[in-house]
């Protein structure tokens, strides 16, 4: 998902420019948002709603996934850092 949209937005010409430390950043961020899970947003939404059951659920499901993406999200954010190039930037 997010190496594929930076491809996309590269070649619509909606990034910085090549090689500058702020398309370095805006890389990164995207690929790091592609690979994250999801926030604590639909908890708090099913709360207001009045869902308490639902978001009590939907809490739980979040507590394992956060728990299972902690090496996924550590090997992403390692390649992350190298197709941004943000390290290379001085």
């Amino acid at each position: 998902g997010g190496y594929a949209t930076i491809q996309l937005l590269g070649a619509m010409g909606l990034l910085p420019a090549i090689g500058s430390q702020a398309r370095a950043v805006v890389c990164f961020a995207i690929l790091i948002e592609s690979c994250m899970p999801p926030a604590q947003n639909t908890v708090v939404m099913l709360t207001i709603e009045g869902l308490n059951e639902r978001a009590g659920r939907m809490a739980k499901t979040l507590t394992i996934l956060y728990s299972l993406a902690i090496v996924p999200v550590t090997v992403l954010l390692s390649i992350a850092l190298q197709k941004s190039n943000i390290l290379a930037i001085k």
